[in-house]
């Protein structure tokens, strides 16, 4: 279970820092980007509470 939990921790991490390059560096427009904040949001919370089970 526990490599379990590593592995998804992996991935949540893998894709919040995908997200945050396409927001720092990309062109574009300020819907997509927010889309992007909030899904990043979403992604740190659902790691939060992966860390906190652990």
């Amino acid at each position: 279970m526990l490599e379990i939990n590593k592995a998804r921790e992996q991935q949540l991490k893998e894709r919040i820092k995908r997200l945050e390059s396409y927001v720092y560096e990309g062109d574009d427009t300020p819907q997509l980007k927010k889309i992007y904040e909030d899904q990043i949001q979403f992604l740190r919370e659902e790691l939060k509470e992966l860390k906190n089970k652990n």
